[in-house]
């Protein structure tokens, strides 16, 4: 039984439809089957021959809504060598959370309602964080900075467990002095990966070269930082930040990432590379100097011009987050704003939003329409180069 909306009356739905209504925050009562007998005896089908009205009868159900959830960072802190350098911080990190049964994010519509293992979306990576600290225990090696190893809750639904940890550390945000992101490293073809972020310090690009360079991988370094994931609130809060990558695959966010289709010894030289670049941040004499990416990088400029972190959800691309100073904060948009349409084309999805932004940087100019609490808003402003 669900409310119908903008009526008093409820609904009855068949059970796979229970993940399309409950998505909406409809609140959900399931039935026994003898109640259920007596109930269908007064239902008025409806024309999509799925849903129905109940006619000549009240019910009458109480809820709590309770819409705060606990989610959790697992962090684990390897002690450096150095007194001199201990002090400062080189994370580690992947998300441990993938997207339930789909009820959002999922790109398997039919199968919306079926467990998404996300064996390599976020598995791989959060297994690959557990097994370098590992690797450090059982050799007893302790670079001369410290390791933060970080597992973060919630990525898929917005980045949040990495956002809050960057605006509530454990330690001194300042000294932190790179992070290290990995995010679907399971899924190596044709002996090729990919690190993307490079251009966030002059240090990544000699590290990882020299990282690289006995790996049996073929390794593509981009220097753009493009890539919805952990990386991008260390980024933000002007951190060099790089991410390692398999490359995307059409079992991403569907039923069908389960861990027989990983490759794990494409992994783990996936992993090599990484342990052999942190290393040698940890242990240079100096710290990597954040820089901001160029303009020219598209990636970066792509990702950040409007100045959002965005999540999905069924009524499209939710604020999470507002960067200072940005288009957006000009515009006036505000966390929980779901967006409609950039430059007069709807958005349904968050690759939307990226497509729709490409063509400010030709105008100079952009105009965005958003809904909040049922209000359409639209506005246009002026793309800062």
């Amino acid at each position: 039984l669900v409310p119908s909306p903008g009526k008093k009356r409820p609904l009855f739905t068949e059970h796979q439809d229970l993940v399309r209504w409950t998505s909406r925050g409809c609140p959900v009562v399931q039935l026994s089957n003898d109640k259920a007998r007596e109930l269908l005896k007064r239902l008025v089908p409806g024309k999509d021959g799925k849903t129905g009205v109940f006619k000549g009868i009240r019910v009458t159900m109480q809820f709590a809504a309770d819409k705060t959830r606990l989610g959790r960072n697992l962090i684990g802190l390897w002690k450096g060598s150095d007194p001199a350098l201990s002090g400062q911080y080189v994370v580690i990190g992947a998300h441990r959370d993938h997207i339930g049964i789909g009820a959002y994010g999922s790109r398997a519509r039919r199968q919306r309602g079926e467990i998404h293992n996300g064996a390599d979306d976020n598995a791989t990576g959060a297994v690959g964080v557990i097994e370098i600290a590992r690797a450090l225990a059982r050799a007893g090696y302790h670079p001369r900075r410290s390791i933060l190893f970080m597992l973060f809750d919630a990525e898929e639904m917005g980045l949040l467990g990495s956002r809050w940890w960057v605006k509530h550390p454990t330690v001194p945000i300042k000294r932190v002095v790179a992070m290290i992101n990995m995010d679907m490293i399971g899924r190596v073809r044709d002996e090729k990966c990919m690190v993307m972020g490079s251009n966030t310090s002059a240090a990544w690009e000699p590290a990882l070269r020299e990282a690289t360079a006995r790996s049996p991988l073929e390794w593509e370094i981009r220097p753009s930082g493009f890539g919805g994931s952990d990386h991008l609130p260390f980024m933000m809060a002007g951190i060099p930040a790089i991410f390692f990558h398999s490359g995307l695959h059409p079992d991403y966010h569907t039923p069908q990432d389960d861990p027989e289709k990983c490759n794990p010894k494409g992994a783990v030289e996936a992993l090599k590379v990484l342990l052999y670049t942190a290393d040698q941040i940890a242990n240079a004499p100096r710290p990597p100097k954040f820089q901001a990416p160029p303009s020219r990088s598209r990636g970066f400029r792509r990702r950040y011009v409007l100045g959002v972190v965005l999540r999905q959800t069924n009524e499209g691309p939710e604020v999470r987050d507002v960067t200072k100073g940005s288009l957006a904060e000009r515009l006036g948009i505000q966390k929980g704003d779901i967006l409609l349409s950039i430059g007069g084309r709807k958005v349904r999805r968050i690759s939307d939003v990226y497509r729709r932004l490409r063509r400010a940087w030709r105008t100079g100019k952009v105009e965005v329409s958003w809904s909040r609490e049922g209000k359409v808003m639209t506005k246009t402003g002026r793309v800062k180069k």
